[in-house]
């Protein structure tokens, strides 16, 4: 991916807080966005799916894909050879 995907990418997946409207930092390797003003968190898909995964590991992506009621498309964006990956880590 060039330089100006990823700047598009990111531009797209900026955060504002619901509760007092400020910027939100995220965390790649969770999955979470925090807001720093008055700490409100959530989890995007990415930290779901990695959530229910440590809870349950042997679910399948069909399984997943209900539970989370997420397309199963989606999920597999998450999943390559068999390995959960963000494929948005520079968010």
């Amino acid at each position: 991916m060039d330089n100006l995907t990823r700047l598009v990418r990111k531009r797209n997946l900026v955060r504002y807080c619901d509760q007092c409207g400020e910027k939100m930092s995220y965390s790649a390797v969770h999955g979470i966005y925090t807001c720093k003003n008055c700490g409100n968190s959530f989890k995007d898909t990415y930290g779901k799916m990695k959530e229910l995964l440590e809870s349950r590991p042997s679910l399948t992506k069909v399984e997943m894909s209900r539970i989370l009621n997420v397309p199963l498309r989606e999920i597999n964006s998450y999943i390559q050879d068999g390995i959960l990956d963000n494929p948005n880590p520079d968010q």
